[in-house]
């Protein structure tokens, strides 16, 4: 239910962070699941800082691990919330020397 509500999980998501739509979201998998919206959120956010900390296991292993060798968690909800790690990709950056010189470029032509 949390993997089809990306609008709580992704920031990429346009109606991410919407209020009206997290709390339907909230709602619907909260009845899904027999408990209220309350406790799915509690539930949630305690397997995510469990995936959170597995996540920072499987990284510190593969810096100091052979090519060969790949994490292996024993959690169960591991596997399942593989999905989430593009939510922790590094974005990109702006140069900001670029664009104060645009900036600059745009005010000298107005």
């Amino acid at each position: 239910m949390y993997r089809d509500s990306p609008c709580l999980w992704d920031p990429q998501h346009p109606e991410f962070k919407m209020n009206a739509v997290e709390n339907y979201a909230w709602t619907t998998a909260s009845v899904a699941v027999g408990c209220t919206a309350v406790e799915a959120r509690k539930k949630i956010e305690s397997l995510m800082a469990s995936f959170r900390r597995e996540r920072q296991n499987s990284q510190m292993r593969k810096s100091g691990a052979g090519a060969e060798e790949s994490y292996n968690s024993k959690w169960f909800a591991y596997k399942s919330l593989l999905f989430l790690m593009d939510k922790y990709k590094v974005r990109g950056t702006d140069d900001t020397v670029n664009v104060s010189r645009l900036i600059h470029i745009l005010q000298l032509s107005s």
